[in-house]
């Protein structure tokens, strides 16, 4: 009986008034859909029966549907996924008398678990529906409520519903895996904000062997890999999308984004949809392998949550809205209505790290000890940007790396924006400042809150350190670019946790504000994400940018500007400048393009900067990818010579010396300064491929800048865009 229920649920129409249009064989519309919520232009229409739903969107009369309405006729997706793809949630799970062992999780999806077995209730509510998803097999049931809101539909996952009656440990929920899915037949692509952004075109046909799933501002540090195979681009903004022709379903993780991933399906010969959705991760399953027995030991983490509920907001796009511009649009509107993002957009600069002083290895009598040596200092400092200023660079902005505390590393946590000695102390400090305060430069000085080596500041290594689930300690390593192996000389950093960072920081704060100082770079809060898996804790990812967040409301109500690297979604409304954000993904195989999302959101709002120019592999790309994304650019610059670097583990800051690229900086400067101050506080509207290695973005000025990456001249609507090079232009109305 049940079978046949859901046959007819997917294959018959509806007709009463308050249905959706029907929509051919195969469509959802049957007599137990009704019409649980409207609101302007958009009705919610829900079986009362199996919990499913369809989105309609009256401007344009397209049908979102919770799972895919056609999935009778696929003859392409082969086992489980099949009714994995039918599904509302997929849970993931482990038995509790396999945590020791090496087991890895399992899955369950709510097609076979639930609806086969009659393990749904559907309640109405305000503005829509409430499911209960029972997967009786592992005794664990999951609460969602679908709302219908002031345009979009809401999904939350209530988390203090949850319950685990049975012998199964619920270690994540794929929420609405294929809420929109595209079909075999249909023309489209998925959007993934991996890195800067990257698109996957529908039935791509690419074979990979797990789909693609990335954590929302990287990966769990505390569940340490032991190598890296590949270098892969961080989830900065949590964000996914689905277009199809002149309609598009973006997805926002509003509530437990910490704590999120990102997934994907492309089409191809074993899979017939295309589809991207998030995951939220309520547990983190670690192994480690034991020297005893030989085996892998497993352990799930007991840190909770956190969170009361994990929601996602989706938004029905249409018209020139239905792309991944549109959506980049429509997501900083949503940032700057409901996160207060505003325009803080200055004139735009040259960029420079300045390095101050760095830690190395001495031996004396045979007797080796650490000494501070200077790369930059103060004086040294300004006589960098006077070398600069004479070359024609008018607007200078710098971060000052390892001015106090220990240099470009710190030893201990810092609570005091203290000037180093071996630079030049205070004196040269506040000589370098008024330098740069007369000529109007902004200058940053960089300090670190989440790194540290040695107890002191009243931080103990021991209790305020993250913690793996069996309670180790977790290092950050660094690795190796050209194997990606761990560096293993270094001294590694160990992470403060979430809930010591407000003493530290707000320490700090008293400090800075003595100092007098209008600008801080706070780099890491912008750039690492992470839990403390020890038990005793309970500092668990999804509140991490919480306490991130209420540290920086703090350091705004001063007045002080921020910059953070790489730029995290959470520190954007605290934000004047982004240093070093993605500008490329990670090149699965599965994408078909990298798109520049990621800049399309901030652009006219928050100034952001290239990668470091001089230590990039290709100087001269980097150059074209910063005119192509209206970035700034930025330089890595010392004083000394790069010898000094030799034989340390600061070898990847080779090429810094800025004798050997301040001409070449300055030449750059000068060509794309004259397009950067008629763009730099314009939104980008679009960003297009004019030809193949040619691409052309327009601002809300109707301003045109085409850069080709190709070795050949290419002609574009009569103008010539010279090989390697740019052109811009103003479109005519």
């Amino acid at each position: 009986m049940t079978v046949f229920l859901l046959i007819f649920i997917f294959m018959s129409g509806g007709a009463a008034a308050d249905m959706p249009p029907a929509s051919g064989p195969g469509n959802h519309s049957s007599d137990g859909y009704i019409k649980v919520a409207e609101t302007g232009k958009l009705a919610l229409y829900a079986d009362m029966n199996s919990g499913l739903f369809e989105l309609h969107d009256g401007q344009t009369e397209k049908r979102w549907y919770s799972t895919p309405p056609n999935a009778e006729e696929d003859m392409i997706t082969k086992g489980s996924q099949r009714m994995d793809l039918r599904s509302q949630l997929v849970i993931e799970y482990i038995y509790k008398e396999d945590e020791s062992k090496s087991e890895r999780v399992q899955t369950a999806n709510s097609q076979i678990a639930c609806v086969m077995e009659d393990g749904i209730t559907v309640t109405q509510i305000k503005s829509g529906i409430r499911v209960l998803y029972d997967f009786k097999s592992t005794g664990i049931s999951v609460p969602v409520e679908y709302t219908l809101l002031d345009g979009y539909l809401n999904a939350s996952v209530d988390i203090k519903g949850i319950y685990e009656k049975g012998d199964c440990f619920l270690t994540a929920v794929n929420l609405l895996p294929t809420f929109g899915a595209g079909s075999w037949e249909d023309d489209g692509y998925l959007f993934v904000p991996d890195g800067c952004g990257a698109i996957i075109n529908f039935n791509n046909q690419v074979l990979m062997p797990l789909p693609y799933e990335s954590m929302i501002y990287g990966s769990e540090l505390a569940v340490p890999a032991e190598t890296r195979t590949t270098k892969t681009q961080t989830v900065r903004l949590p964000v996914f999308g689905t277009v199809t022709g002149n309609n598009a379903l973006m997805g926002v993780v509003t509530t437990g984004d910490g704590a999120a991933s990102i997934t994907a399906i492309n089409g191809n010969e074993r899979c017939g949809y295309n589809a991207a959705s998030s995951k939220a991760h309520f547990r983190m399953l670690s192994t480690k392998y034991n020297l005893y027995s030989k085996k892998e030991a497993g352990k799930v983490s007991a840190v909770p949550f956190g969170l009361d509920t994990y929601e996602v907001r989706y938004y029905p796009l249409n018209g020139e809205k239905a792309s991944y511009t549109g959506m980049a649009a429509a997501y900083r509107e949503y940032l700057i209505r409901e996160k207060g993002l505003e325009k803080n957009i200055t004139l735009p600069s040259f960029h420079v790290d300045l390095l101050g002083a760095i830690e190395t290895k001495g031996s004396f009598i045979g007797i080796s000890y650490t000494k501070r040596q200077a790369l930059t200092t103060f004086a040294q400092a300004k006589k960098i940007l006077e070398f600069l200023k004479a070359y024609g660079i008018d607007s200078i902005s710098a971060r000052y790396r390892g001015w106090s505390n220990n240099g470009l590393e710190n030893k201990k946590l810092p609570v005091k924006a203290v000037p180093l000695g071996v630079l030049g102390g205070t004196k040269e400090f506040n000589i370098f400042r008024q330098y740069m305060s007369d000529n109007k430069y902004e200058l940053y000085p960089d300090t670190d809150f989440l790194t540290f080596r040695k107890n002191g500041n009243g931080i103990s290594k021991n209790s305020d350190s993250a913690r793996t689930v069996f309670r180790q300690t977790v290092y950050l390593y660094s690795y190796m670019p050209s194997v990606y192996e761990r560096v293993l000389e270094e001294d590694p950093a160990r992470l403060l946790t979430a809930n010591k960072l407000a003493d530290v920081a707000l320490r700090y704060l008293s400090s800075a504000g003595s100092q007098d100082l209008s600008h801080l770079s706070l780099g890491t809060l912008g750039d690492l994400h992470y839990s403390n898996l020890d038990a005793k804790k309970q500092d668990y990812r999804s509140i991490f940018s919480a306490s991130v967040e209420n540290v920086l409301k703090k350091y705004k109500d001063t007045g002080i500007s921020l910059s953070f690297e790489g730029g995290n979604a959470y520190v954007l409304p605290y934000a004047g400048l982004i240093i070093n954000p993605p500008v490329s993904s990670s090149g699965y195989d599965s994408f078909d393009a990298d798109v520049p999302f990621y800049q399309t959101v901030l652009h006219g709002y928050i100034n952001y900067t290239t990668a470091p120019v001089m230590q990039s592999h290709d100087p001269e790309l980097t150059l074209l990818t910063a005119v192509q994304t209206g970035s700034e650019l930025l330089y890595s610059g010392m004083y000394g010579e790069s010898g000094i670097l030799r034989d340390t583990k600061y070898n990847s800051l080779y090429s810094s010396s800025y004798k050997l690229w301040a001409e070449d900086a300055a030449r750059a400067y000068k060509e794309y300064s004259p397009i950067l101050k008629k763009i730099y506080d314009k939104e980008i509207t679009s960003c297009t491929k004019a030809a193949e290695n040619v691409f052309v973005t327009t601002y809300a000025n109707k301003i045109k800048v085409a850069v080709n990456y190709s070795l050949q001249p290419v002609e574009l609507d009569g103008k010539t865009v010279p090989a390697r090079g740019f052109y811009e232009w103003e479109e005519e109305v």
